[in-house]
């Protein structure tokens, strides 16, 4: 079976699932949103956050259906359909009151099965983006995909390939698989709309903290890009008060959950303080539950240590990353458990890997420092159930690589947090964020116990995903901050709401 005219696509939807509806009408919809840039910036503003809303609400329930994003779709229907009175449809071109009622479609597929609305979804959207051709007269006159149709109408044809890729790809796997293609066949925009959808940025650019959240995702949509559902069903689930105040309340309140969600993602056992007193934040790490335990683990380490430093054989030295990390923690991080499990499990693993790869001989002494740093891990795991729960949620993260322009804005950022933190955690700021950019640590072997990648990179983004909840909770502490450093507020948080951005985007 195929599909392409109205009919046969309803009967294609009405022996379907509610997740393949919803999924089908969303992706639909998601194509035409560049005709949205027809509109003058005006409307813009008071259409494109109801049907970024709306849309992706709808995404989320293809994903995972729930009662309650259901109930949150009948809202976000509610708020589209009274602000689309703006919309116009006297346009030679695309049309976009037509994708207006693509995602209104997809908003009442998404609410309740309905294969009709499904099918709305998909013709409004083909209307909007190639209002000059009529679907069911294309194939009326044609069968199938014809050469002369491609060639007349490449967008219109662009969209139907990708839909009927869409239905065969819904046709063998989940619907949230769906969602990790490219929304079009071809990987890119079709020349008919790429031109729109540079117009569209061009206003999402106008005002980059309101929108940079929507154009990010839209453009994950594009390439087929995995996000976070869990995270983005926060976003569709925020109160209908704060959708209604506008894109900026919207902007404000997703920047405190993605502060938030951060923190929860990257785990560790000490809180982050602002001392009114030094102007300056700290580090405060869990009290030692065991000191005796502790301290006997880390003599161990050191002991280990000192016997693979005694032969020049065993491929380490003072100069080597291992005993400079391992001489730090004895000496400094006593006593704080969290950074003591962190830098032993980071340790591990690099000798791990180093061994397997012959790197370094699997020698008594290297294998006794490997066994020590695990067993000293284990310890500080078994004392502190807080830290056992927190390297559980660490070890399910994956870092992704970091790109460039995220590496350039976390090395600028390093003098502003050691300018704003007390001397200890200036320095580990200091050695992670360089660590961090220069991805020192590389991934263990295969079948090496499963690490979030660079612990670093959990300390940095920890600490600044909670001194962003506390910069945003208290003006007090804002002011001085900003006092402290010669900024603006504005400034202040811009800066740290682009460091949890690039936080989130490496999960």
């Amino acid at each position: 079976m195929s599909i392409g005219d109205g009919e046969s696509t309803k009967a294609w939807l009405k022996d379907q699932p509610h997740e393949v509806q919803v999924a089908f009408a969303t992706r639909c919809a998601l194509r035409s949103f560049p005709a949205l840039a027809r509109e003058s910036n005006t409307v813009l503003r008071k259409l494109t956050l109801p049907m970024f809303r709306a849309v992706m609400n709808a995404a989320a329930i293809a994903v995972k259906d729930r009662h309650d994003l259901s109930f949150a779709a009948r809202r976000a229907e509610d708020l589209l359909f009274k602000s689309r009175d703006s919309t116009s449809s006297r346009f030679f071109g695309v049309n976009p009151d037509a994708a207006v009622s693509a995602t209104l479609y997809t908003a009442k597929t998404a609410k309740a099965e309905s294969p009709r609305c499904a099918n709305e979804a998909a013709s409004f959207a083909f209307l909007a983006i190639s209002p000059q051709v009529r679907m069911s007269d294309y194939f009326a006159s044609h069968d199938g995909f014809s050469p002369s149709f491609a060639r007349l109408y490449p967008t219109a044809y662009a969209f139907l390939e990708s839909a009927m890729a869409d239905f065969k790809a819904l046709s063998t796997t989940i619907p949230a698989d769906i969602f990790r293609r490219a929304l079009w066949i071809k990987g890119e925009i079709p020349d008919g709309l790429s031109e729109h959808y540079e117009d569209l940025k061009s206003f999402w650019a106008e005002s980059p903290r309101t929108w940079i959240f929507w154009q990010n995702w839209y453009e994950d949509m594009l390439a087929g890009r995995p996000v976070d559902w869990d995270f983005l069903r926060q976003v569709v689930l925020l109160p209908d008060e704060d959708w209604k105040a506008g894109p900026e309340r919207i902007a404000e309140r997703i920047s405190g959950l993605q502060a938030r969600y951060l923190a929860e993602k990257t785990p560790q056992a000490e809180r982050i303080e602002f001392v009114p007193e030094t102007g300056r934040f700290r580090a405060v790490p869990v009290p030692v539950v065991n000191p005796g335990l502790l301290g006997a683990s880390l003599s161990q380490v050191s002991d280990a240590l000192d016997d693979a430093l005694a032969k020049p054989s065993n491929g380490l030295s003072e100069r080597s990353r291992e005993a400079h990390v391992l001489r730090r923690t004895v000496l400094k991080y006593g006593n704080d458990p969290q950074r003591i499990e962190m830098d032993l499990t980071t340790i591990h693993a690099a000798l791990t890997r180093q061994i397997a790869r012959e790197d370094l001989p699997p020698s008594e002494e290297n294998l006794a420092l490997q066994a020590a740093c695990e067993e000293g891990a284990r310890a500080v795991r078994a004392t502190h159930p807080e830290i056992a729960r927190n390297r559980q949620i660490l070890s399910q993260q994956a870092w992704t690589e970091m790109t460039p322009e995220a590496k350039a804005i976390v090395e600028k950022a390093l003098p502003v947090l050691t300018a704003i933190s007390d001397q200890s955690l200036a320095e580990d700021f200091g050695a992670d964020i360089p660590e961090l950019v220069n991805d020192a640590i590389g991934p263990p072997p295969d079948w090496a116990p499963r690490l979030p990648g660079a612990d670093p990179a959990t300390r940095v983004f920890s600490r600044v995903s909670q001194m962003t909840i506390i910069l945003r909770s208290s003006l007090e502490t804002l002011d001085a901050v900003a006092d402290r450093l010669g900024m603006t507020r504005g400034e202040v948080i811009g800066i740290f709401l682009s460091l949890v951005g690039i936080g989130l985007s490496l999960l």
